[in-house]
C-alpha cells in the first residue's frame, strides 16, 4: 500500500508525507460553492436559527422538483445543518436524485458510506455508490476511484492498481478535476503505471495549479527549484511556493522554510526560516513541525527550549514522521524538556528505524536497548506495536 507521494525525479525528492488518498477525501468531501443553492446564509441564517417552514419549503420544493432540487436539498441537510439527526434525511434526498440519475447525488451517498454520516462506515458501499457517480461522468467520483486504487485502501477491500488508477485520473482529468490532475501528474513523475514523462507531469501539475491546487503549486516550485522537467528558475519557483503557502499549504509553509534555513533561492535567514516553520506548524504539517522541534533544540533563530522542542516532534511523531521520533527518542534519552525514560526512548528509536530513519534510529535503538535489559526491551518492543496501531499515538505514548 502507497502511505504517501514520494516523487524522485533525477535526485530531486519531493515527500509530500500524507496519504493520498486520505487527502483526496478530505478535499473531495468539501460542498462545492456552486451546490448551495436556497441554503445561502443571507436567506437561511446558521443552521440555529433555520426556521421549520424553510425546511418544509425546501422539502416540498424537492418532492415535486427535478433530480437537481433533490440533492440539493440533501446536500443542505448533510452540510449546511450538518447534525447527525440530519443526516437521515440528506441520505434520503441524495438517494431520491441518485435513482433518477443525478451523478453527483450518487457520489454523496457514496461519501456518506466512507464517512459513516447517518449509517455504518462502509468502505465497498462507498465504492459502489462512487462507481456509480464516475460511471455517470462525475469527475469527484473518478478522482476518488483514481486515489482509491493509486494508494489502495484496507476500507474499501482495494488493492493497488495503477491500470485503474491511471484510467479514473485519466477521466477526471479530462473533465478537469484539479486533484486528478495533480495525481495523475504524480503517475507521470514517478513512472507508476504509465512510463516516467516529467515533461507530461509538469503539465499536468500546471494545469492544476491554474485552478489553484496547493499541492500542484507546490510540486512545481520544487521542480523549478531545481529545475527538473524545466529549466531551473529560482523566482518561479518562490512564486509557486509563496502561491501555495498563501492557500494554506503548510507543506509549502515547510519548503519555504527550509530555503530560508539552507539559504537556497534566498539569502540564508533563520529567523524567517522560523517564521515559515511556525505557520507551517501551526497548519499541521509535520515537516514543519519537526524543523520548528529542531530549531527549538539548537536555538537557531530562536531561544533554545527543550519544552518546545518535545512539543514540536511530538505532533510531528504522532503523524508517523521517522526523523520526529528519533529526535523524541533523543529527548527521552537525555531527559531534557521531558522526564528521563529509556524505555520510551528504546521504543521510538525502533519505530523511528522501522519508519524509515535507519542509520541513526538503528545505532540508538542497539545502544540503548543493551542498556535497558531482555525485560524492557521486551516492552519496548511491545510498545511499538501499540504505537504502530493506535488510533491516538500520543494517548498511546503516555499510557502507563
Amino acid at each position: 500500500m502507497r502511505i504517501s507521494i514520494k516523487i524522485f525525479i533525477a535526485c530531486v525528492m519531493v515527500s509530500l508525507g500524507f496519504s493520498i488518498v486520505a487527502y483526496a477525501a478530505d478535499e473531495l468531501s468539501r460542498r462545492p460553492e456552486n451546490l448551495r443553492a436556497q441554503a445561502e446564509e443571507k436567506v437561511v441564517g446558521d443552521r440555529e436559527g433555520v426556521q421549520p417552514w424553510f425546511i418544509d419549503a425546501l422539502e416540498k420544493s424537492a418532492e415535486n422538483g427535478t433530480p437537481s432540487k433533490k440533492r440539493d436539498a440533501g446536500l443542505f441537510f448533510l452540510y449546511d445543518l450538518n447534525e447527525s439527526k440530519n443526516f437521515s434525511r440528506a441520505m434520503k434526498w441524495l438517494t431520491i436524485a441518485s435513482n433518477q440519475g443525478d451523478a453527483i447525488a450518487s457520489y454523496y451517498v457514496g461519501l456518506m458510506y466512507w464517512q459513516g454520516k447517518g449509517v455504518d462506515k462502509n468502505g465497498p458501499e462507498a465504492v459502489k455508490w462512487y462507481l456509480l457517480a464516475a460511471k455517470r461522468g462525475e469527475p469527484m467520483a473518478q478522482a476518488m476511484l483514481g486515489s482509491l486504487y493509486l494508494n489502495g485502501d484496507k476500507l474499501s477491500r482495494i488493492d493497488v492498481d495503477d491500470k485503474e488508477a491511471f484510467y479514473w485520473l485519466s477521466r477526471a482529468s479530462e473533465n478537469k478535476q484539479a486533484i486528478a490532475q495533480r495525481m495523475l501528474g504524480d503517475m507521470y513523475a514517478q513512472g507508476w503505471g504509465v512510463g516516467k514523462d516529467i515533461s507530461k507531469a509538469v503539465s499536468l501539475y500546471e494545469q492544476a495549479a491554474m485552478q489553484g491546487d496547493d499541492d500542484a503549486e507546490m510540486q512545481l516550485g520544487m521542480l523549478y527549484l531545481k529545475g527538473v522537467g524545466v529549466e531551473q528558475n529560482l523566482a518561479l519557483a518562490m512564486k509557486w511556493l509563496h502561491k501555495a503557502a498563501d492557500g494554506g499549504s503548510g507543506r509549502a509553509m515547510c519548503f519555504i522554510g527550509n530555503r530560508y534555513m539552507y539559504g537556497d533561492a534566498v539569502q540564508k535567514d533563520f529567523e524567517k526560516a522560523v517564521y515559515w516553520f511556525e505557520m507551517s506548524a501551526k497548519a499541521g504539517d509535520a515537516c514543519g513541525q519537526d524543523n520548528l522541534g529542531e530549531m527549538y533544540n539548537a536555538g537557531t533563530g530562536v531561544k533554545q527550549s527543550d519544552i518546545d522542542a518535545v512539543k514540536w516532534y511530538r505532533l510531528s511523531a504522532a503523524q508517523g514522521t521517522a526523523d520526529a521520533q528519533y529526535n523524541l527518542g533523543r529527548k527521552f534519552e537525555e531527559g531534557k524538556g521531558v522526564a528521563h525514560d529509556l524505555l520510551r526512548a528504546a521504543a521510538l528509536f525502533r519505530l523511528a528505524a522501522n519508519n524509515g530513519q535507519v542509520d541513526d534510529a538503528e545505532d540508538a535503538w542497539k545502544r540503548v536497548a543493551s542498556v535497558i535489559g531482555p525485560d524492557k526491551e521486551r516492552s519496548a518492543l511491545k510498545l511499538v506495536k501499540k504505537l504502530s496501531i493506535a488510533e491516538d499515538f500520543l494517548a498511546a505514548l503516555d499510557s502507563d
